[in-house]
Order: C-alpha cells, then structure tokens, then sequence
C-alpha cells in the first residue's frame, strides 16, 4: 500500500471550485490508474487535508504522467494558497473498515 497526505490553503472564495477540482482529479485517478481512494476533509485551522491511497508507488507514479491528470492537477493548484505533501507513508496498524 502507498499513502499519501496533502495539506492546502485555499484561496478566499474558491471553496466550491477547490472541492469540484478535487473531486474531478480523485474520480480520473480511481477509474484510470487504481487509487484506491481519497478523503477530503477540512481542519478547524483552515486547512484542507486529503488522505490518499495506492496499491503500489509505480501506480502513482503512472497517474502524475498523463496530459490529463497534468491538466486536472493545475486547475486545483489555481484555487489554493498553498500546499504541502507528506509522504510517501508507511501503513504500521490498520484499524479502519474494509468497505
């Protein structure tokens, strides 16, 4: 498994345009290159946190080629301040459900 977490600030008023990019983006990566998923959430401090995760690093690494996801990643950078990626992670214990 490769994790992934990404922190942004979004810029004022690019709430809805920020989570519609996020969502196009998480969709593109799930159906084409096997993200197992996302969760978008929002910090009491402001910031937005996804959690991502990939069967393998070389499916990651695949997706962040294309045109496409190029193009999908851009227009989410067009609507935040700032943001910052930790990772890749380690999965030590599990204690979420499997859906």
């Amino acid at each position: 498994m490769f994790v992934m977490i990404y922190l942004w600030t979004v810029k004022a008023g690019a709430k809805k345009q920020f989570v519609q990019d996020w969502t196009a983006q998480t969709e593109h990566l799930k159906k084409d290159f096997g993200m197992s998923g996302s969760r978008l959430h929002f910090a009491e401090n402001g910031l937005w946190v996804a959690y991502t995760e990939w069967k393998d690093k070389a499916s990651y690494e695949k997706a962040g080629l294309t045109e496409l996801e190029k193009t999908l990643r851009q227009r989410l950078m067009d609507s935040t301040e700032s943001i910052e990626v930790i990772g890749p992670l380690s999965v030590i214990r599990d204690h979420l459900p499997a859906k």
